[in-house]
């Protein structure tokens, strides 16, 4: 049953009206008859917190409207509905409540019946005093609502809004884009627009008069958009810098185009579901791009050498060559994340951060890590001392490989031959184990690893949390020496080749301790 069919009833709310239950926000998907309530007539809503939902718009297996979020959706018979639910406040109402006031909401106040504080009218003129200079107006959260505003408020309120530059009205019950925009009208220095979750399910055909040519940011997420409203919202705001389209309905946009404003620096596109990366992107001069929680395993279209910033952190990605393609794409990419990819459980590689550092030509920021050139590098004669090996599969042919001859004097097999045998004096085996279950495995380190770093190694080896345990460095078969200083590279403690090192809770807190029976 679609959702034109019972678009209009002579009843309270309507299909694509955004309500406010409690603290929790819907939108009416249903209005019309059930078998449960023969005699009344039933909404369906779908919640914004889909944990709030019972079914997917079914009743007795019976499909009365469909729901984005599996499980979203609830009935309530209309007199219930209309008694719990609030359509929420006027732009004019919120605003005012907030940020112009009146004398009397503070003639008195008052704990139970007794009057503690009667500051006067004085006292709230200065408290407003500076309202007309407003730049900043934060209205997140106060359930406003699409009612129109009369030109008589409108200039009530027209001092307070010419100076506002950001205005905030995420998580509200705005449902009109049309209407939406006639508000934006009104802000005549606007900058910074976010209309995150709220949901528009209404006003996308009468949008040709409204450009918005000012506004340098935007923010939609969670709006359950789709392509065609993108194409249209993209048509009011022209001169975009920085755009975030993340959590909508945006799964296909690789196979449908769209034309992002050519002055876009910044572009967030997470939790799409998108398979692949959208073609545009290459045609932008991107300085951040975000595209975390996607299903992508390739980052083909990324050719742009402009990027700076990129976020692919839960995704599909699983192989090497992907990250050797971005780097060979994008040389001068600053920061990456890339966690929670299958290729960073890797368990065949001792330290998967280190070989990912040194992937990278000027990288200084990995999955929130800050690189000092210390760490660089660590992690590029580690990942030099492998390749050399040929425990990692690397294509030498690569400019990144040939950066690293150079820098490591690499260019001939002698020199070759000579590098392994200084570098293999920086890698040792060494063997950790698990005093609470006597697992026992072998982990490669580098002597300038820290303390820490050796500890993630070797814990997430065996399985344990990096918080809760300490390493023990075995001095005779009986001592063990606490490696306290997690900062410290292991060499200070004197680990070398074929060393023990334990894994104990963190209860036990004594510089050397006996190994327990």
């Amino acid at each position: 049953m679609g959702l034109g069919h019972h678009r209009r009833y002579s009843m309270g709310f309507q299909i694509g009206d955004r309500l406010k239950i409690g603290d929790h926000i819907c939108t009416v998907k249903f209005v019309g008859k059930l078998p449960k309530w023969p005699d009344s007539h039933a909404y369906g809503v779908e919640w914004d917190d889909p944990s709030r939902g019972k079914n997917s718009g079914t009743f007795q297996g019976q499909s009365y409207f469909e729901t984005l979020k599996f499980n979203s959706g609830s009935f309530f018979k209309d007199s219930r509905l209309e008694e719990i639910a609030s359509r929420g406040v006027s732009f004019y109402e919120a605003y005012s409540r907030k940020f112009r006031g009146s004398a009397e909401e503070f003639n008195e106040i008052r704990l139970g019946s007794r009057v503690i504080e009667a500051p006067g009218f004085e006292k709230v003129e200065n408290r407003y005093r500076n309202r007309n200079s407003l730049e900043r107006a934060i209205l997140d959260h106060h359930a406003v609502n699409d009612f129109p505003l009369s030109e008589a408020q409108w200039e009530t309120m027209r001092e307070g809004c010419v100076k506002v530059r950001h205005l905030d009205l995420s998580y509200n019950l705005l449902s009109d884009f049309h209407q939406t925009c006639v508000l934006l009208t009104h802000f005549d220095n606007l900058e910074s627009v976010d209309l995150s979750r709220n949901v528009f399910t209404n006003g996308w055909d009468v949008l040709d008069d409204f450009i918005f040519p000012g506004v340098r940011e935007l923010i939609m997420t969670g709006n359950e958009l789709g392509i065609e409203p993108l194409q249209k919202i993209i048509g009011c705001f022209p001169n975009l810098e920085s755009l975030d389209l993340s959590w909508n309905q945006l799964t296909k946009l690789n196979e449908k185009p769209v034309s992002f404003p050519s002055t876009l620096k910044t572009l967030g596109l997470n939790g799409n579901f998108m398979t692949h990366v959208p073609t545009s992107v290459s045609d932008l001069s991107l300085q951040t791009l975000h595209l975390s929680h996607n299903l992508l395993s390739n980052v083909d279209p990324i050719i742009t050498p402009s990027l700076r910033h990129l976020d692919l952190s839960f995704n599909k990605i699983d192989d090497w060559e992907t990250l050797d393609l971005l780097n060979d794409r994008i040389p001068k990419l600053l920061s990456l994340r890339i966690n929670n990819n299958p290729i960073s459980a890797n368990d065949q590689l001792d330290s998967v951060f280190h070989i990912m550092v040194a992937r990278f030509q000027e990288i200084e920021v990995l999955d929130d890590s800050i690189l000092s050139k210390k760490v660089r590098d660590d992690a590029e004669l580690y990942f030099v001392s492998k390749v050399i090996k040929g425990e990692v599969n690397y294509n030498t042919k690569l400019r990144r490989w040939k950066t690293l001859q150079k820098k490591y004097s690499l260019q001939t097999k002698d020199q070759r031959i000579e590098k392994i045998s200084w570098l293999e004096s920086l890698i040792i085996t060494v063997r950790a184990i698990d005093e609470n279950s006597k697992a026992a495995i072998e982990c490669t380190l580098l002597t300038n690893f820290t303390v820490r770093h050796s500890k993630k190694i070797i814990c997430r080896k065996l399985g344990l949390s990096l918080f809760d345990h300490k390493l023990h460095l075995a001095i005779t078969p009986e001592v063990l020496q606490v490696m306290s200083f997690e900062f410290r590279p292991i060499s200070s403690y004197g680990v070398s080749d074929n060393s023990i090192i334990y894994v104990k809770r963190k209860s036990c807190t004594q510089d050397s301790v006996k190994i327990c029976s």
